[in-house]
């Protein structure tokens, strides 16, 4: 049998016409004179990229690494997507010889793309000497592990200028931006216009046997020449490979062809019962239960895939026949049910699984039952146990809370075109929006709200006694971040009886962000969050500000209702807040120790002194690993004990799930977990908390994201995973989406555990919410 090898579209053979071309190709010394052909395809493509000058390389990694080190400096930091090839598929090369730091920034602006906020955010202001320069972002288009997503033009333009105002070049990983031009309808000088240096490779999708050409400016080509010689690619007659390479070119206009034998795949899958992301290009990732079990499983078959984590790949080219896609459908069918993923509480799944959860020794194992079992989607919710909501091009809910008559409150924020506006949305009971919420607004069940002249962000959401909406979070006016403080009516509309608009701002020091709301018992309104001071440009403290219900700081609290905490090292943040039955007030976030961030609790008197007899001093911080961690959830046990939760990091392993429980004292629980301290892996993937939810008869419910899925899961009151919660204590999937995220949990009176966060829809980042039995 004829094996189909959809593996990738580097597996293309050179054609007769490419091997011809190659037998004749005029050549010369490329390292003494320059070939002729070599220089040819060049001037080729850096003129259809919009460049001056090209250098060919044997391979992209090549391409990206000489890119690399012509921006970085030692030691220099530099920004990409999560799972970009330059992070994780380049051998750490940026790192061994680039001697640059990365770093990997989650999917804000959709599957395998950051969002211009984010960027911000994420570049920082210069800090001090001993800081990390941050030099280089690098973008990636189309995304290969996002499953070929594109970068529009006006996309790439966002993050390219925001780059270059903070004095960051940018460099393009463009493997495959043939097929993004094809798929988008734009050119390639517009997808790479602004980018310092393009990559774009000769033997993805272009049948090429080898070869990708690496676009600037002349003054940096000529130094990419040097330090391509110098990584060992002199290149002498490499006109027979360039011959190859301006064949190649000539598929350009037969791409779509790809796309659509991709789109017929997936098609295919998704009558099987499957849940294909859609592709935008020649890659479709398909979510199944065991992927190196599905992978072995479509090998038997003469059918050659690649995993992508919890997925499997499949890549569509020139190679490849309409035929041949269909040929390879009809072999998938028989082995559908080794990659049926886990779905809705219920189990159809692979012999591994069926055998893990104890349903004998052979059959594949469905189980079925009348009743919702734990962790079962609420199928009444919403179109099968979840809702998603668009408003702008990224809609994301940080916050839920549950209203008395059981309506469903969300706070976040949403990306107007051009920067972020904060977000506030009402549901009925069935998921549907409450039209009756901001009812003459553009968007009846939504009301948003642009604060100052850059981004707004809610974080943060609390419903008062008379159904009032307390909404948290920051603006950025004048050059300067502020806590930011909405108070709604219960119709959606903004209460002027809150400092006579409906809104109040509070700069503390020179910036502060607002995490963090709770309401005392006095409908005092309490903030933490975090705060730069003057004197200590570069670094933040622990920030607190109490307010009157009236909208006014409250002078009996701290300093003119402000309280600021350094703990020590050089950043400190107030991630989550919770009070005590005798009202103090536990503030939890984290630490840097000048090296790795660390947990980080503190307790307040009401007053807003620090408590001492909570662990001798009002603060203790926990480094979860030998790496980083950080706490971004609190709640309180009703015997006194607290639990923070978040994330931490393992070598070998990203960032997993991670609780810590303290006594009452602020001493860490030895009969919680591993002396106090529990952490679950997903498979290596980059996990953590970014909610916690105390039931009512002791378990731990937390919530946040593993890789690209949310995830969902459970713990006994000792710590350790309740197994009768999901599958062995967890639930994760996408919605057969490329991304999704959870970040807030509230829990029904009847029990039904709402979360909230964000889906990519296969267009925008929407707004989701998804409903569990308990």
């Amino acid at each position: 049998m004829r094996p189909i090898d959809l593996r990738s579209d580097t597996t293309t053979r050179p054609s007769e016409e490419m091997r011809r071309a190659m037998a004749s190709a005029e050549v010369g010394d490329d390292v003494l004179e320059r070939d002729p052909t070599m220089d040819r395809l060049e001037r080729r493509v850096a003129e259809m990229a919009g460049f001056e000058a090209a250098l060919w390389t044997p391979s992209g990694s090549m391409a990206n690494l000489i890119a690399l080190m012509i921006h970085l400096r030692r030691g220099d930091r530099f920004l990409a997507p999560e799972k970009a090839h330059v992070l994780g598929s380049e051998l750490g090369t940026a790192a061994w010889l680039a001697q640059g730091m990365p770093e990997a920034l989650a999917w804000e602006g959709g599957p395998g793309k950051i969002a211009p906020a984010q960027l911000w955010r994420s570049i920082g202001k210069p800090g001090p000497y001993y800081a990390m320069r941050t030099t280089l972002l690098c973008l990636e288009n189309t995304h290969n592990f996002a499953g070929g997503t594109c970068l529009k033009v006006e996309e790439t333009r966002a993050l390219v200028d925001m780059a270059h105002d903070q004095d960051l070049k940018v460099h393009l990983d463009g493997a495959r931006l043939w097929h993004a031009a094809a798929f988008l309808g734009s050119s390639l000088q517009e997808l790479a216009q602004g980018a310092d240096t393009v990559s774009l490779c000769l033997s993805k999708g272009l049948g090429a046997p080898m070869g990708s050409i690496l676009c600037s400016d002349k003054h940096l080509i000529e130094e990419a020449r040097r330090i391509r010689k110098m990584l060992g690619g002199g290149v002498r007659q490499g006109g027979v490979v360039a011959a190859a390479g301006l064949v190649a070119l000539d598929y350009l206009p037969r791409i779509p062809e790809d796309h659509a034998k991709a789109r017929r795949l997936a098609e295919g899958l998704r009558a099987m019962g499957l849940r294909p992301q859609e592709p935008e290009t020649n890659i479709v990732l398909v979510p199944v239960t065991d992927a190196p079990l599905a992978m072995n499983a479509l090998e038997s078959a003469g059918v050659r895939v690649l995993t992508v984590g919890s997925a499997l790949r499949f890549i569509t080219h020139r190679d490849l026949s309409m035929a041949d896609v269909e040929e390879a459908l009809t072999r998938i069918q028989p082995h559908v049910q080794t990659l049926l993923v886990t779905w809705e509480g219920d189990i159809v799944a692979s012999l591994l699984l069926s055998v893990a959860l104890g349903c004998g020794g052979g059959g594949t194992g469905t189980l079925v039952s009348d009743e919702p079992a734990n962790g079962d989607l609420d199928t009444t919710f919403g179109s099968s146990g979840y809702v998603t909501t668009t408003v702008g091009s990224i809609d994301v809910a940080k916050a839920v809370a549950i209203q008395s008559d059981s309506k469903i409150v969300v706070a976040g924020y949403h990306y107007n075109g051009s920067n972020n506006d904060l977000m506030v949305a009402r549901y009925t009971t069935s998921g549907s929006l409450d039209t009756t919420f901001n009812a003459s607004g553009s968007k009846p069940g939504v009301y948003t709200l642009s604060l100052g002249t850059g981004n707004d962000f809610a974080y943060a959401v609390a419903i008062q006694s008379d159904g009032k909406i307390v909404v948290v979070g920051n603006d950025y006016n004048a050059g300067h971040q502020r806590f930011a403080l909405v108070r709604l009516t219960s119709a959606g509309a903004l209460d002027t009886t809150f400092n006579g608009s409906g809104i109040v701002t509070q700069q503390i020091e020179n910036a502060s962000i607002g995490r963090s709301v709770v309401l005392d018992s006095s409908g005092n309104i309490l903030v933490g969050g975090y705060a730069m001071p003057i004197s200590a440009s570069g670094t933040w403290v622990f920030a607190l500000a109490r307010f009157t219900s009236t909208g006014a700081l409250d002078t009996s609290f701290g300093s003119d209702g402000i309280v600021t905490t350094d703990i020590g090292g050089t950043d400190d943040g107030i991630n989550a807040l919770a009070l005590q039955s005798n009202g103090k007030i536990v503030a939890a976030g984290y630490s840097s120790d000048g090296t790795h961030l660390r947990f980080a609790l503190a307790r307040y008197n009401t007053d807003g002194s620090l408590d001492t007899s909570f662990s001798g001093d009002g603060l203790t911080t926990t480094a979860v690993t030998s790496l980083e961690s950080q706490a971004t959830s609190l709640i309180i046990q009703s015997d006194g004990k607290i639990v923070a939760a978040g994330g931490a990091s393992t070598a070998g392993t990203g960032y997993d799930f991670a609780l810590t429980r303290y006594t009452s004292s602020g001493s860490l629980d030895s009969s919680f977990g591993t002396s106090g301290l529990v952490t679950t892996d997903f498979s290596g993937a980059t996990d953590g908390i970014n909610s916690l939810l105390l039931q009512s008869d002791g378990k731990l419910l937390a919530a946040g994201a593993s890789g690209n899925n949310f995830a969902l899961t459970r713990y006994g009151t000792s710590g350790a995973l309740d197994t009768d919660f999901g599958s062995l204590g967890a639930i994760t999937s996408n919605f057969g989406a490329g991304t999704s995220d959870l970040y807030a949990l509230a829990q029904q009176s009847d029990s039904r555990i709402v979360a909230a966060g964000s889906f990519y829809n296969g267009v925008t980042t929407a707004l989701g919410l998804v409903r569990f039995y308990p």
